[in-house]
């Protein structure tokens, strides 16, 4: 098949099955991520092994989010999400918004604090958010690590290194550590 008979079915939707092998599958990221940065944008404090996140809103002008934390264990060098609960899901079109942010977060601190393949991640959640979010990560593999009592889950997933994502260029700055 000729490069103009493909241009042809594709903008007629049609991918004959001998030649989808010619079109790069983009993967759920390399979709969501343009999107996400188009609408918001990512900054952080670093305090030795704790980072800070601040979701902002570029339609909106201001942070939207503050507390988005996640520290390394100093002995098992494991990544702690201790807080994430970015407030996308109140901002117009929200669906995968949760998912590409948390994405980004964690492979900007697998850069930083240079963690290599298959580290674990570590995050305490309720029932319903592992069940409606933490799961549907299939990037992370998480799975439950011990029910708690209280309808909370102490959950584990593991670091894969991301490979390149297909032209994106992603910055997130680093913004002064406040002090109290």
């Amino acid at each position: 098949m000729e490069k103009d008979d493909i241009k042809e079915t594709l903008s007629a939707g049609i991918i004959p099955y001998a030649d989808a092998h010619l079109i790069k599958k983009l993967s759920f990221m390399e979709m969501h991520i343009p999107m996400f940065l188009q609408r918001f944008s990512l900054s952080y404090a670093r305090d030795c092994s704790c980072l800070e996140y601040f979701l902002h809103s570029k339609e909106k002008g201001m942070d939207i989010s503050r507390e988005l934390i996640i520290s390394q264990d100093s002995f098992s060098l494991a990544l702690h999400v201790s807080k994430f609960y970015p407030e996308i899901f109140r901002e117009p079109l929200p669906k995968y918004m949760s998912a590409v942010c948390f994405f980004l977060m964690i492979n900007h601190a697998a850069s930083l604090f240079k963690i290599h393949r298959d580290t674990f991640i570590f995050i305490e959640t309720r029932r319903d958010v592992f069940q409606r979010f933490y799961s549907r990560l299939k990037d992370f593999d998480f799975g439950i690590l011990h029910r708690r009592s209280s309808e909370n889950y102490a959950i584990k997933g593991t670091y894969h290194i991301c490979g390149p994502l297909s032209g994106i260029s992603i910055s997130i700055k680093e913004t002064p550590a406040v002090t109290n």
